[in-house]
């Protein structure tokens, strides 16, 4: 039962002389797949995507209510995972963000969060630790300096490692 969450993916739709990545990974890992576009400027397509084993019921881009030249957004995508549903978020946190901006952002979060309640919520991206005004409402797993985070309500991190790739670092959390 993997998800894998992607941010930041850049793709070239349309043009023949370049790989996509997005449907590479999901021909090549044989998982459901839904992707959140962020921006497309002069055919370079950047976004967040989510990548399953399980069914994808819905997916839906959420953008920041913050004024940022990056455009970022958070790709909710709910999952399948037997006994109850996951709500799942691939995002982006503006790079080099105002104190404020970065606090706007975790808020966000939490109300994104409260209104999946009380499906269980993972958050994974470039997040900083919860802020204050949702640290009731989520907990983060990290390994090294990548973190993830997630309700407290229906799950419970049993681990978390961090593997080096050709692509990156990924955090590999398991939970239950």
């Amino acid at each position: 039962r993997s998800i894998l969450a992607v941010q930041g993916m850049a793709r070239y739709p349309g043009v023949l002389t370049r790989i996509d990545p997005f449907p590479e990974i999901a021909t090549g890992t044989g998982m459901r797949s839904v992707f959140g576009e962020m921006a497309t400027v002069s055919g370079r397509q950047t976004g967040n995507a989510l990548y399953s084993m399980l069914p994808i019921h819905s997916h839906d881009v959420k953008p920041y209510p913050i004024a940022s030249m990056g455009f970022e957004s958070a790709l909710v995508g709910l999952i399948d995972a037997g006994a109850s549903d996951v709500a799942v978020v691939s995002t982006l946190f503006p790079s080099g963000a105002k104190a404020a901006d970065e606090a706007a952002c975790g808020t966000f979060l939490g109300r994104l969060r409260d209104s999946y309640a009380p499906t269980p919520f993972i958050a994974c991206g470039n997040l900083p630790e919860p802020p204050v005004v949702t640290a009731g409402a989520f907990q983060a797993e990290r390994a090294g300096s990548i973190r993830s985070w997630y309700s407290c309500e229906g799950l419970h991190a049993v681990g978390s490692r961090t593997v080096q790739t050709e692509l990156g670092t990924l955090l590999v959390t398991q939970y239950r």
